[in-house]
């Protein structure tokens, strides 16, 4: 009797644990994966790291790109420590392109699965643990899961190489793992503040003003005339004290 009782016990445990497994899988239903094939990494020597993402049939997963105003885009970025650094930006498939019955637009989708590629720098030896997150939301054609969160890890062995001073610092990364323009770029400008340069700028422009008038007294055309415009203005000054007012 008493054996019974465990084993219906067991059996009520088991199906129990089973059921908060089957619910996790639904509640997360794409199983990430971060892998690399660099097997000597090399500090300040790119390499690549690949995010794998398996998305079960029936489900999608949205894109990098996926413009606002719909669905969350999936967002890659680095986390943990300043070890690591993206030298470029992630590379992934182009997305399937189709009207949404969720959202009533037109949405970037991956299907069955897709693999995010990362170009990584290591900035320190030693043993390290690379750290991405992912920021993403999955659905299907009849309902979507909340955003959520997936954090991946990997520990890698970098051997020294270049030192840290000279690995180019951290591309800073926005939405959708994009690279952001460095300082120095275009598109990353910063107009100068006032009383700065355009102060500068301007006392530069009226002195090289001054000094073009100045020369222009020299051309042969102006020349001759600056012995009748004084002779003029020395005239009408005694005529003026001569007449007072």
């Amino acid at each position: 009797m008493i054996m019974r009782q465990a084993q219906t016990t067991a059996f009520a445990l088991a199906m129990s644990l089973l059921g908060l497994a089957r619910l996790d899988a639904q509640q997360h239903p794409i199983t990430w994966t971060l892998a690399t094939e660099t097997k000597n990494a090399q500090q300040g020597k790119q390499f690549t790291a690949s995010v794998f993402a398996q998305i079960p049939q029936g489900w999608h997963l949205y894109s990098t790109t996926q413009p606002p105003g719909g669905p969350i885009q999936t967002v890659l970025t680095l986390t943990g420590e300043n070890n690591f650094a993206l030298s470029g930006s992630i590379r992934v498939r182009d997305p399937d392109m189709a009207p949404d019955p969720n959202f009533q637009i037109v949405t970037e989708t991956y299907s069955d699965s897709v693999t995010f590629v990362l170009p990584i720098v290591a900035r320190v030896a030693g043993k390290q643990t690379f750290h991405v997150k992912v920021h993403y939301q999955t659905c299907t054609d009849r309902y979507c899961l909340p955003p959520m969160n997936e954090e991946l890890e990997l520990r890698l062995q970098i051997a020294p190489g270049i030192a840290p001073a000279t690995i180019p610092p951290p591309i800073p990364q926005g939405p959708a793992g994009a690279v952001v323009p460095t300082a120095g770029s275009p598109s990353a400008t910063v107009p100068s503040a006032p009383g700065g340069t355009t102060t500068q700028s301007l006392w530069l422009f009226l002195l090289g003003a001054a000094v073009m008038g100045a020369l222009s007294l020299l051309t042969p055309c102006v020349f001759p005339m600056i012995p009748i415009t004084v002779s003029y203005f020395t005239r009408t000054n005694e005529t003026a004290r001569g007449h007072p007012a």
